[in-house]
């Protein structure tokens, strides 16, 4: 419309009439107002058909179950009539997930929270199902497009873990264990020369001189290293403060907690500005994180034989939120909406095509940030390099998700629709419009009018 306004005023400045018709269903945003402007025609086509449709479809991980997950459903009655019984089926790979009957009020709409867990990954499809004789068959309705969304669930991966406390803590090692993505090793003597980088390794009392790069999580150190100095116990401290927007705080408290003979630590330059995460009344840290180039350093100076904090649920959610801070597994991979674009990082080497979800491909540029899209269709698009049989690179959710598109009834308020000969798309011989014709006549009359009046006043 903005663009039809600009070409509008540049053709009327030259002499020229002109006017902007619209041919349209009447669902864009602010259709109702545009249809009201004094130089704009409404055209619109279709008529009122009822739709029912999925208007959000989003899966995260969970943030405290290790393999769980979340599904953000969302389904949309655009009727102005009760629905019949119908099922809203979720499948993981082909293999289904959950199944509700639904039935839906006139303009209604149905929103819920669905739970699972798997540390498999994949594509979640959701479908508006009807029970046939014989088997399931798709919502009959007016639009298509909106009975199946799709998500891509991340794949928990595995997360090797070391464990090195001289005299062991089997508190500490149980909460290790129950992580089903736990790869746990142990040692007790000598800590080994190799561990690979993307290990996890975990202190329990005794810390070696200089920490080891990578991801370290230190519990109740003795030990002095190079990021701090170990002091004085405290006897019975008490937490007042909680960095709760901390994604290691989430669904944690320590404020009730008893941690008699927590140790006092005091932090050298080498660990720069480290972030207290639980404090005490006195301003000791209790729990802190340390940001440093070669990984990060989580330390808890609770003594574990002496307090009552690994008989909470606050032990195991700490334990579970610091292994998944350090992992950095990515919890939300977003559906897009059709008509969307994103962006993907393509190494330097190597063929990469844009697959659409009906097989089509579209060769890629090479190497650097490229953007892809628009997404013109419904399904699972996939960057893969062009090679049969190769495993995708990123993989993007696109689903219709639009109440606009979804809702096939013209919105109330519009101006009513002008036929077509008003509107002026009927035109007469030559290609020119009928009215053009009868202004040119009146011309040629009034010119022949004037022309015989002046002929009889000359005689």
């Amino acid at each position: 419309m903005a663009l039809a306004k600009r070409l509008a005023a540049e053709t009327e400045g030259g002499g020229k009439e002109c006017r902007i018709v619209v041919v349209t269903d009447g669902t864009a945003d602010d259709a109702v107002k545009m249809s009201a402007e004094e130089n704009v025609r409404f055209v619109t086509v279709g008529g009122r058909a009822a739709n029912v449709g999925i208007t959000r479809f989003q899966v995260r991980r969970s943030t405290i179950d290790p393999i769980g997950y979340e599904i953000l459903a969302e389904v949309t009655n655009f009727s102005d009539e009760p629905t019949g019984d119908f099922r809203f089926a979720v499948s993981l790979n082909g293999r289904s997930v959950e199944v509700k009957p639904l039935k839906l009020a006139p303009n209604a709409k149905w929103t819920e929270v669905i739970e699972s867990t798997t540390a498999e990954g994949g594509h979640l499809v959701a479908e508006l199902v009807v029970k046939g004789e014989k088997e399931d068959k798709p919502y009959p309705d007016a639009v298509a497009a909106d009975n199946k969304a799709v998500a891509v669930l991340p794949k928990r991966e595995p997360v090797p873990t070391h464990l090195h406390s001289p005299g062991g803590n089997l508190f500490l090692q149980k909460v290790l264990e129950a992580n089903p993505l736990t790869k746990l090793t142990t040692s007790r003597g000598t800590l080994p020369k190799e561990i690979p980088a993307s290990t996890v390794i975990v202190f329990h009392r005794e810390v070696p001189a200089k920490l080891p790069p990578g991801q370290v999580l230190v519990v109740e150190p003795t030990t002095n290293c190079d990021l701090w100095k170990v002091g004085d116990k405290l006897q019975n401290p008490i937490v007042t403060q909680q960095e709760k927007d901390s994604p290691l705080m989430a669904h944690v408290r320590l404020d009730n907690v008893l941690m008699p003979e927590a140790r006092k630590l005091t932090f050298t330059p080498a660990a720069g500005k480290p972030q207290v995460l639980a404090g005490t009344v006195t301003g000791d840290p209790v729990l802190a994180l340390i940001e440093r180039p070669e990984g990060k350093v989580v330390v808890l100076t609770v003594n574990l034989d002496q307090g009552d904090l690994p008989f909470r649920t606050t032990f195991p959610i700490l334990v579970m939120n610091t292994l998944g801070y350090f992992t950095s597994q990515s919890e939300l991979r977003e559906a897009l909406p059709t008509g969307a674009t994103a962006e993907v990082t393509l190494p330097a080497t190597g063929e990469f095509v844009l697959k659409s979800p009906d097989g089509s491909a579209k060769t890629l540029p090479v190497g650097g940030k490229v953007t892809v899209g628009p997404f013109d269709k419904v399904g699972v698009w996939s960057v893969a390099p062009d090679a049969p049989g190769a495993p995708p690179l990123d993989e993007f959710a696109v689903n219709l998700m639009s109440p606009a598109e979804s809702d096939a009834r013209p919105p109330e308020g519009l101006t009513s629709s002008p036929t077509a000969a008003e509107s002026g798309l009927v035109s007469g011989f030559l290609g020119r419009p009928l009215w053009w014709y009868l202004i040119g006549l009146a011309w040629l009359l009034v010119a022949a009018e004037w022309y015989l009046y002046q002929r009889r006043w000359i005689s």
